[in-house]
């Protein structure tokens, strides 16, 4: 069961170097060197003519045998633990991920054209949007980067930001974050 601890910290012994491993090894043999030492001690000590006293100094060291094996199962049951919790944390990160807006609408504008409800948009990739670049949102819609509005006006839900459930005016100046959801 803890073999792995063994083979793990005689590789660092051998690279001169210590991690935690060792201090396990160091702990469990130990514990279990201790025990031994003990037992022999009790059974020399021991009356061996009175049963009663010999089984007295037998059970008295025998419980320290399972220092070493409840050690060794502590530690596995933390690095299991530890595990589950990296999965999990690796889990809600991809789930995060995954709410990436991709997509933008880039207002396509003209030479000396002001932009407008009316000015055509493209969807595009979110990594082809440049500085000055204007992009249309629309409601419903989650807001691709941060920004500033141009024009129009409306609420945007920036819970994801700030935990503040209620929804924010958005006027003209005002500043747009990404991730941010537009009512």
């Amino acid at each position: 069961m803890g073999a792995q601890f063994y083979i793990s910290g005689y590789k660092a012994l051998r690279n001169k170097s210590a991690n935690m491993d060792v201090l396990v090894i160091l702990g469990t043999t130990s514990a279990w060197l201790y025990a031994m030492i003990l037992m022999s001690v009790g059974y020399n000590y021991g009356d061996i003519r009175n049963r009663i006293i010999y089984r007295m100094a037998v059970l008295e060291h025998a419980h320290n045998f399972e220092v070493s094996s409840t050690l060794i199962t502590i530690i596995l049951l933390g690095k299991f633990l530890e595990t589950l919790s990296k999965q999990k944390t690796v889990d809600q990160l991809s789930q995060l991920a995954s709410l990436k807006v991709t997509r933008a609408n880039l207002v396509e504008i003209k030479k000396d054209e002001h932009v407008s409800l009316n000015s055509k948009d493209s969807e595009i990739d979110v990594e082809l949007l440049q500085i000055n670049d204007f992009i249309k949102v629309y409601p419903g819609s989650v807001v691709p980067l941060d920004a500033i509005v141009v024009f129009g006006r409306g609420t945007c839900n920036e819970s994801m930001l700030t935990g503040e459930s209620l929804p924010l005016q958005k006027d003209i100046g005002s500043t747009i974050y990404g991730g941010s959801s537009l009512v």
